[in-house]
């Protein structure tokens, strides 16, 4: 029988960081299912989907933890299971540019969250206009929209929404 964890791990930034985390997962029969790993700043942020069974999980956590206390990193395990059935929503993908300002993840996650739809993931990051200098922010959040809920009401509203927030938006079906 097989379990899943998620592992969340960071920790400063610095050659090997990926390559010493799988290892312990390596050893000790775990499979990464999905992950996400980035350099924020000067840390280094990773998240992970790990299926193994039973002994082999526990195992994982308890190295990881003292691998995280021997090299200063925050290391979070929590128990997962396989994620909701997803056939009876849409998957979409939102592209968002605007200039940057306090509030913007929020506001939109706000605009999803009122309509019961769910996100999926999200990237971000700031960069410079380059014809202006102007600091600006770009989003593409991926989301799971309900059966239930009319693409075409959704899309006019998402479009007002962008306009009342001076966004530059775009709502697109995720094509796989």
């Amino acid at each position: 029988m097989h379990n899943s964890i998620v592992i969340t791990v960071i920790g400063s930034d610095k050659a090997g960081f990926v390559h010493d985390l799988t290892r312990t997962i390596n050893e000790n029969n775990g499979n990464i299912i999905e992950s996400r790993m980035i350099m924020l700043g000067t840390e280094f942020a990773v998240i992970m989907l790990v299926d193994a069974n039973w002994h082999a999980t526990t195992k994982i956590e308890h190295e990881l933890k003292k691998h995280g206390q021997a090299n200063d990193m925050q290391i979070v395990v929590r128990k997962s299971s396989k994620s909701e059935n997803l056939n009876n929503f849409l998957p979409y993908e939102a592209d968002l540019v605007t200039v940057d300002h306090p509030g913007i993840i929020h506001n939109i996650s706000g605009f999803f969250s009122e309509k019961g739809i769910t996100i999926g993931e999200i990237k971000s990051k700031q960069f410079h206009s380059p014809h202006t200098g102007a600091v600006m922010f770009q989003a593409v959040i991926q989301i799971y929209v309900p059966g239930s809920i009319s693409i075409s009401k959704l899309r006019d509203e998402f479009v007002q929404y962008c306009d009342q927030e001076n966004i530059d938006g775009l709502l697109e079906p995720i094509k796989h």
